[in-house]
């Protein structure tokens, strides 16, 4: 049975007619996508199903290495669900409750799950304009610069505008023969969005503070209008109405629907209780209930289809949302359900027959009136016919290149917005505080230092503390560093905005400028107030190794951050490797006290190289006169003025790490080692 109670879509058609000669001369192609019986069971990846499964197999007297080896962490997510085609100059909606499947489907739509075959039904099928091709039979056969899609929860860079972060969407996605036309694309898409007023605001932080940009509604709308600016055929929205006010979230819609009218696009949007107004812009409508569908088809018909179910059917109420009205009688169905069965997630073997079972009278009673060879269902789709004309899969394909942009405008435009970011989070008025009161403290307690062998131990003091109390922090502000926008860098990958490579270096060179100037800066200052050796040659030097120091130490920082799976080990390990580092690094124990069997660790520390290279840069080449009284005796006491190559053989700093140079090449080796380890490592990840 499928409602054809559908008068009040002639309108639409004929505005269809209209929006598709009016659109003769858009460059979009006209996409239909059509999604059949998709059945999705992904893996599971918590502790809770294993445990499941691990009491099962005990149950039936099973051993453990048994259940580990056969497929039982599996779970139906999607049972069967076969959504309206999603059409061009046609609007859709799917609603259910939390937890229903609704943004699961939209992933598979827009081909952003991690392909899995075993994940998917046998008869599931992903089609384009009715070209045979199975997009689920064969990894990357989604063409991902046909669709945007705009996810619940907004991942916008707080210190950038608005204007810059629509830009640089439209920039990546818009193809170079058009890029003239960005400037007023991205007018046209504010202006739509009603953002013009706010397009030089900060974003700023979601949570207000300090950092307080945009509202929530307006960050809502930047986000849309990151996936709009270049008008893609096809647009997902999951819950774009969600942190809206009930007129801000209409006046989206209606853009929405201006879209599919007068621009030919398919848009889908995951919607949770729209207001009647909003409900009524719909033309297609899918509810899920639980991953099992209970309506499916033009959302006028929805009505009749719920009214006819036995038991929890009942007529709409008067004065009443008609979404809220929907939403109510899923909820009560599944509620009903638990008396009979119980509402947990079941993992078992495919042959269990709850898998296959449901017990919700809704999802029933929508599988016995939905009869695929219904004269009213074949009726609705030759009416759905309209006339335009549809390219082939193969056609859509060829128009579309695997990365828009080249790789200089990817890494051009990545590392400008990356400097930006890292700008405003590394430089800011705390971080320029802590510099002043580093200086403030280091000149206070190494004020002036004596050029005498009395003060050589203050020098070599001065100069670990500077490593350490730099390098520490440049490490642990990296460590969040890929952690915090691996979501980001997975979003924007799937969409084919950029390559891993161009974004690698670009936040690599934002890293190594914004967040070590403050340090470097303080370093450069420090040196003339505490009275270090008086060349410009010794200078600059020192500047130069103190600088690729924290860049190694930087590095580390990257790798870790690449490497360790959680943010929170990543910072319990790190400290931990850090200390270590620095412990070999010469200064606590000198290389000539060290034990051998882990003196060779030395040579694989930043602190090692930064520390030897900044004392051979001080001492090398230089006479020390004697001091009247000497609290450290180092060297020959015979020996006055000291030599300063007796001040470094007495550190153990002798062969290759006597030579600055030797410490310049090696602090470069062990961060393009790191770098280049980081970026293989981010390059595997999903």
């Amino acid at each position: 049975m499928s409602a054809d109670n559908t008068p009040n879509r002639d309108h639409a058609s004929e505005t269809t007619n209209k929006g598709t000669q009016g659109t003769s001369s858009s460059s979009i192609p006209l996409v239909k996508l059509n999604m059949n019986n998709i059945t999705y069971r992904p893996l599971m990846k918590d502790f809770s199903a294993a445990a499941s499964s691990f009491k099962l197999s005990i149950r039936s007297k099973k051993k453990r290495d048994d259940v580990e080896m056969k497929p039982l962490l599996r779970k139906i997510v999607l049972k069967n669900i076969t959504p309206p085609s999603i059409q061009p100059y046609r609007l859709s909606a799917w609603m259910g409750p939390s937890g229903s499947g609704k943004t699961s489907l939209l992933s598979i739509a827009a081909g952003m799950t991690d392909y899995d075959p075993e994940a998917f039904g046998e008869d599931s099928r992903i089609t384009i304009n009715d070209d045979k091709h199975n997009l689920l039979s064969k990894k990357g056969s989604f063409p991902k610069g046909l669709s945007g899609i705009v996810w619940q929860d907004d991942l916008l860079l707080s210190n950038l505008t608005v204007r810059e972060t629509v830009e640089f969407a439209a920039t990546l996605k818009t193809p170079r023969s058009e890029i003239h036309r960005i400037h007023s694309m991205v007018d046209q898409v504010l202006e739509d969005l009603g953002l013009t007023s706010v397009q030089y605001s900060m974003i700023g932080q979601s949570l207000g503070g300090p950092g307080r940009g945009i509202s929530g509604g307006e960050r809502k709308r930047v986000s849309v209008a990151q996936e709009l600016v270049t008008r893609p055929p096809l647009i997902f929205l999951d819950e774009p109405t969600s942190g809206l006010d009930s007129s801000a979230a209409l006046e989206l819609m209606k853009i929405l629907k201006k879209l599919c009218l007068q621009g030919g696009h398919s848009i889908v949007t995951v919607i949770h209780q729209p207001r009647t107004t909003i409900f009524d812009l719909m033309d297609d409508l899918l509810l899920l209930s639980r991953g099992e569908e209970v309506y499916s088809g033009p959302a006028v018909g929805a009505r009749q289809v719920l009214e006819s179910c036995p038991i929890i059917g009942f007529q709409l109420p008067e004065q009443t949302n008609i979404a809220d009205w929907i939403m109510d009688l899923i909820i009560i169905d599944e509620n009903r359900s638990k008396n009979n069965h119980s509402a947990k997630d079941v993992v078992v073997d495919e042959e269990d027959p709850l898998v296959s079972s449901s017990n919700r009278l809704l999802p029933q009673h929508w599988s016995k009136i939905n009869c695929p060879d219904s004269s009213s269902e074949s009726s609705e789709k030759k009416r759905h016919q309209l006339d335009y004309r549809l390219s082939s899969l193969a056609e859509i394909k060829n128009s579309i290149p695997k990365y828009t942009a080249s790789f200089t405008i990817q890494l051009r435009l990545l590392t400008r917005r990356a400097i930006k970011q890292t700008r405003g989070e590394k430089i800011s008025n705390a971080s320029i505080i802590a510099m002043v009161a580093f200086i403030v403290f280091e000149s206070a307690f190494w004020f002036r230092l004596e050029n005498d062998t009395d003060q050589i131990y203050k020098r070599n003091s001065l100069v670990f503390f500077m490593i350490i109390a730099q390098a520490n922090g440049v490490v642990i502000s990296s460590v969040p560093t890929f952690r915090r926008d691996r979501e980001l860098l997975t979003r924007e990958r799937a969409k084919k905005m950029y390559r891993v490579l161009p974004y690698f270096l670009a936040k690599t060179l934002a890293d190594m400028s914004t967040t070590i100037i403050l340090p470097v800066i303080h370093v450069m200052v420090v040196y003339w107030t505490t009275n270090m050796r008086p060349s410009a040659r010794s200078y600059f030097l020192f500047s130069f190794l103190f600088y690729l120091t924290l860049t190694a130490a930087q590095s580390i920082g990257l790798l870790m951050s690449a490497a360790l799976p959680s943010l929170q080990l990543a910072l319990v390990i790190t400290p931990v490797l850090v200390i270590f580092l620095f412990i070999v690094g010469g200064f606590y124990i000198p290389f000539a006290n060290m034990p051998a069997w882990i003196s060779w660790v030395k040579w694989f520390s930043f602190a090692t190289y930064g520390y030897c290279g900044l004392l051979v840069t001080e001492y090398d080449g230089r006479l020390i006169p004697c001091a009247d009284q000497v609290t450290f005796q180092i060297g020959d006491a015979t020996l006055c003025p000291l030599p300063g190559k007796e001040v470094l053989n007495s550190l153990g700093i002798t062969g290759l790490l006597s030579n600055a140079w030797f410490s310049v090449i090696m602090l470069i080796v062990l961060q393009i080692f790191c770098r280049v380890t980081a970026y293989l490592l981010l390059r595997r990840s999903p």
